[in-house]
Order: C-alpha cells, then sequence, then structure tokens
C-alpha cells in the first residue's frame, strides 16, 4: 500500500489485489465497505467517498485500538483497556475482531463516548443485551458481520424499543454472514436509526422480509441483500425509503419481478445472478423514476418488449448471460423504437434459435427475427383437428340411426289405407286401388296382378 497525498477530503492510496486482502484480514474498519463494494466501483457515479462518508482519518488524532486476534472469549472490560494508556480522542475506533466471543453485556468504557467506530465481526455472538450500546453515544460504525445472531435476536417486534441502544449517530451498519433467516416488521424502526446511510444484510440466509422489515429509514442511501434465498418481493417490504440510492438484491431467488416498493431516489438497481424470467410492464419505470444503473445479468430472461425495461431513463443495462430468444419478439430492438438500447447495453447474445446461437442481436437485421411455427405446434394443430373430426363424424352416425325416433325425421300426416275393387265381376282385366289418409282419396288403375298376389 502506498499513500500518495493527502487532502481536505481525505487521503489517496495506491494499493494491490494483495493489500487489499491483507487489509480485509486484518478488519481496519475504514476499508471494510469499500472493500464490499469493490464489485461496484466499476460502474459510472461510483467512488470510495460515496460509501465511506466520513471517515476517521478526517477525525482530529484518531486512535485505532487493534484487538483482532487476541483469543478473547468474552467482551473486554475497563481493566483490559487501562493497560493501554490511549489518549482520549473523539474518533477512536475499537478493533475486536476475530476473536470467540459470545455475547455482548452492556459496554462500560472509559470514554466509552468517544468511541466512532467498533468492530466486533468473526466472532461468535449469538446474544446482545438490553441497551449493550446506550453509552457509545457518538458511535458512527459497527459491525457485527460474520456472527451467530439469528432473526429473532434483532427482532424490534418482541423488544422494548431502543433494548440495543439508541443509534441516532450510527451511519455504517454490517450484519452480513449472520445466519438471520428472516426480517420480521419493525426490526429496524426500533432502533431509532435516524442517520443510518448503509446498511448489510448480505449473506444472511434471509428467505422472507416481512411488511415494514425495513422501514422509516429516511437516510439509507446503500441496502445490501444479496447472496440471501429471497424468492419474492413485496412493494411493503421497503417504506419510507426515500433517499435509497443503491439497492443491491444479487445472488437471490427471484423469478419474477412483478412489484416494487416506491424508491424514488434510487440510482442503482442490481438483480443479476437471479432466476429472473418475467418482469412485468413498467414495474421498474413506476418504482424508480431516477434510475439510471440497472443490472440483469446471469438470469433466465428469453424475452422483452419496449415496456419491461425504462429505456428512456437508464445510461447503462446489463444484460449479458440470458438465455435471449431472437424471435419477432425481439424485432422492435432493431426497429429504432429502442431508446439507443445498443449504446446502453455492452451486448445481448442469442441462445434461440440455434441458427441465431452466439450471435449479439445488434449484428443481426429485423428481417431476420421471425417467429416460425415449431413442428410440435403443427402436430398439435393437427391432432386436435383430426380429434374433433372424429368426434363430429360419430355424432353423425349416431343420429342417422336413429333417426326414426326423432319426429323431425318422419313423415308428416296420417295413416294411409289401400283398398281395391273390381267394377265388373266378370272384368277380371283390370282393378282400381284406392289410398286414403282420411282427408282425401286418390285412385289409381293397374292391370290386373296375377290371382296369387291377390
Amino acid at each position: 500500500m502506498k499513500i500518495t497525498h493527502v487532502t481536505s477530503s481525505g487521503f489517496h492510496i495506491m494499493f494491490t489485489k494483495k493489500t487489499k486482502m491483507e487489509l480485509f484480514s486484518r478488519s481496519v474498519p475504514i476499508f471494510y465497505t469499500l472493500y464490499s463494494v469493490l464489485p461496484l466501483l466499476h460502474l459510472p457515479g461510483f467512488t470510495e467517498s460515496f460509501f465511506l462518508g466520513k471517515s476517521t482519518s478526517e477525525l482530529e488524532n484518531p486512535v485505532y485500538l487493534n484487538h483482532s486476534y487476541a483469543n478473547l472469549s468474552s467482551f473486554p472490560n475497563s481493566t483490559f483497556f487501562k493497560q493501554e494508556n490511549s489518549p482520549s480522542s473523539p474518533g477512536k475506533t475499537l478493533d475486536l475482531s476475530y476473536n470467540n466471543i459470545e455475547h455482548v453485556p452492556v459496554i462500560n468504557l472509559l470514554d466509552a463516548d468517544s468511541i466512532f467506530s467498533l468492530n466486533l465481526s468473526h466472532n461468535k455472538i449469538k446474544t446482545i443485551a438490553a441497551f449493550a450500546f446506550k453509552n457509545l453515544s457518538n458511535l458512527v460504525e459497527l459491525d457485527l458481520s460474520y456472527n451467530c445472531l439469528e432473526g429473532s435476536n434483532i427482532n424490534g417486534k418482541d423488544i422494548s424499543k431502543n433494548e440495543m441502544g439508541s443509534f441516532q449517530k450510527l451511519k455504517k451498519l454490517r450484519f452480513q454472514g449472520n445466519p438471520f433467516g428472516y426480517v420480521q416488521e419493525f426490526t429496524f424502526t426500533s432502533f431509532e436509526f435516524n442517520r443510518l446511510e448503509y446498511l448489510d444484510l448480505s449473506n444472511c440466509s434471509i428467505k422472507t422480509l416481512e411488511d415494514l422489515s425495513i422501514d422509516s429509514l429516511m437516510r439509507l442511501k446503500f441496502l445490501n441483500l444479496s447472496y440471501n434465498h429471497l424468492s419474492q418481493l413485496g412493494s411493503a417490504s421497503f417504506t419510507g425509503l426515500s433517499e435509497l440510492e443503491v439497492l443491491d438484491l444479487s445472488f437471490n431467488k427471484l423469478r419474477v419481478i412483478g412489484d416494487l416498493p416506491l424508491l424514488t431516489s434510487l440510482n442503482y438497481l442490481h438483480l443479476d445472478h437471479n432466476t429472473i424470467t418475467i418482469i412485468r410492464d413498467n414495474v421498474i419505470y413506476n418504482s424508480a423514476v431516477n434510475l439510471h444503473t440497472l443490472s440483469l445479468k446471469r438470469n433466465n430472461m428469453r424475452t422483452m418488449n419496449r415496456l419491461t425495461l425504462p429505456l428512456d431513463q437508464l445510461q447503462k443495462v446489463y444484460l449479458e448471460d440470458n438465455p435471449w430468444t431472437c424471435d419477432c419478439r425481439m424485432k422492435w430492438i432493431l426497429s429504432g423504437l429502442d431508446n439507443g438500447l445498443k449504446n446502453k447495453s455492452s451486448s445481448i447474445i442469442c441462445t434461440y434459435p440455434s441458427m441465431y446461437r452466439g450471435q449479439d442481436i445488434f449484428n443481426l437485421s429485423s428481417e431476420d427475427l421471425t417467429c416460425e411455427r415449431s413442428f410440435l405446434g403443427a402436430l398439435a394443430a393437427l391432432l386436435l383437428s383430426a380429434t374433433l373430426a372424429l368426434i363430429f363424424g360419430a355424432l353423425f352416425i349416431i343420429l342417422w340411426r336413429k333417426r326414426n325416433q326423432f319426429r323431425c325425421f318422419t313423415q308428416k300426416g296420417g295413416d294411409y289405407t289401400a283398398v281395391y275393387t273390381r267394377d265388373h265381376e266378370a272384368d277380371e282385366e283390370n282393378a282400381t286401388v284406392s289410398f286414403s289418409d282420411e282427408k282425401s282419396l286418390y285412385g289409381i288403375d293397374i292391370k290386373r296382378l296375377p290371382r296369387y298376389m291377390m
């Protein structure tokens, strides 16, 4: 690591990948946030200062108390810190990471109000005492990541208000790597996070976010829910987040984006590495009117229409590694109706049909994008037609055979009686046969018939 120069806004550092890992393993709090968001820094508008805010280097005479890897099994008391003779300073950073602490008691330390940052990450913390942090009145950063806290341990619904303490100055809170499982309603509302700007709930095995679970964090700017097990989102899960600028929902199990909360200040939305197949029309547009960067990489998107994404307001959209079907449904992209999607997206690589597999849709013409009836579709239509023909044919045969049982197939009129007479007894040559239906009489002369037929 090399500090190149110092300015009034902080210090500028040149460091290698190895240095970053060393800093991370040492758990230096000022670099924790930066390291956790390094994958995002390639996006436009992201800078270290955006996430770090006011760092300890900007405070007068900052003091760093490093007790990481000290094999501590309990939270140290005031006697432990007296040995250090550390000067009184409003910017103390207390690092107790990588120990074996299981319980956080009420912290009673000398100059407790001078602690600016507390790092308790990578311990075995299961419980936190009521009002444990009440004496840390100037605490700005709290790191509880990679412990054993479950959702019930921080549930603000079943505990009295401010049980953990009043966090009126806290800006950065990290819970990543705890086995929460769920987040109940009012969990964070109860602790008066009036100034909280950064909340990390990544890798917490969260399956459910209840309504109002992340509520009324008026100044929250960054919310990380990546690497969880969320399969759906409700519009009431995030309410009152009027200043939220970055929402990371990557590496979850989302399949359908059918509803999103109203996030009027949202600039960056990360939905990559899910299993998303459908985004309802205008959902993103209606939720995030100021969104300018959207990541949908590595999902299961096959097609989209002009209303799927708010392309008129997006500056950058990442659509790589989806099984796109380049057919007539995607023709609008090449028909001048895409609001400059080609310049906003790096590529849209076709997976289907096989003749275009591996090709960028922007290298095709609109005439190439056709929808042909598949063999299975044609076969299904043929079978349906044959089935209907057999049904109607069978009905016709049945009706024809039983036609005499239906009045509509019988001749109207009464019964007919046939009689015959001879004009003269001697005249055996001619006879008259008469038919009568009781209404009229018809006479017909016929030749004499053989006697055996009479």
